[in-house]
């Protein structure tokens, strides 16, 4: 696939602005597709950013964008970042980066350290949404989407234009939302994993730099702790469980080191 105008806005951390026009990248088979099935390929790493997701931090979102090009290999790229993933034409879908790494494609560094991207060939066009892209595409959203317990809504499967500060469009007025949503469902069997789950908040905020202070409060105590945006607020979570008695269990340690905390969801 080829990188163009849809990458220019990285969203990269400023201490890592790195000049990459001209590189390329090649298949190989030194890591593992996180995705099975999928094809790996060798990216420089000035094109994303070490890190250890989702236990540094925690992936909440699935970023949808088109490449503005019609060419699925070889993949180049341009001065700007790159996505995940990459679904063809035929359903085909390569990896780029891997998922406990963070990507440089929502233009929004808060996004791009908790999402997987995943681009698409075309322009946005209604002729470019064939049924094997939209199919190969949400087989792989359901699957990310089982793995890391993000909610099937949109408030969490989101365009890139939805992000942020974004200054893109994609995937455009043409992409069939209602279609993709219901395909991720169905392939995940027809429901959201959240709702197998009981997550414990230790707080909601209307800014997100407060909830931000909290997390570095809690991971300073020694808890994995993330923000995740709902319903307009930003809320601080640490812990998932499928168990009830689990996250009580841990809401009453929290609670006896000075922090408030309930369980959530279920």
């Amino acid at each position: 696939m080829k990188y163009e105008a849809d990458c220019l806005s990285s969203g990269r951390p400023p201490q890592e602005e790195t000049k990459m026009a001209g590189k390329q990248v090649r298949a190989q088979a030194s890591w593992k597709a996180d995705y099975p099935g999928a094809v790996v390929y060798d990216i420089p790493s000035s094109a994303w950013t070490y890190a250890n997701r989702p236990h540094d931090l925690a992936i909440t979102y699935v970023v949808i964008h088109y490449t503005q090009g019609e060419s699925f290999h070889p993949i180049s790229f341009g001065p700007g970042g790159l996505a995940h993933y990459g679904v063809g034409d035929d359903g085909s879908v390569d990896q780029y980066i891997q998922e406990r790494y963070i990507a440089w494609h929502a233009g929004n560094w808060y996004y791009n350290q908790h999402s997987v991207g995943v681009e698409h060939t075309g322009y946005g066009r209604p002729q470019d949404w064939t049924e094997a892209k939209l199919r190969g595409s949400a087989k792989l959203v359901a699957n990310i989407c089982e793995r890391y317990r993000i909610p099937i809504d949109r408030s969490h499967i989101i365009g890139h234009s939805e992000v942020p500060d974004a200054d893109h469009t994609d995937p455009g007025p043409n992409f069939p939302w209602l279609k993709y949503m219901r395909l991720v469902r169905n392939y995940l069997g027809g429901g959201s994993p959240t709702s197998r789950l009981y997550r414990v908040q230790c707080g909601a905020f209307g800014n997100k730099q407060n909830a931000e202070k909290l997390v570095a409060k809690l991971k300073s105590a020694g808890y994995d702790a993330y923000v995740m945006e709902a319903d307009g607020l930003w809320r601080v979570q640490t812990g998932a469980f499928t168990e009830r008695k689990n996250a009580e269990n841990m809401v009453a340690k929290l609670k006896k080191a000075g922090f408030d905390a309930i369980v959530v969801g279920g």
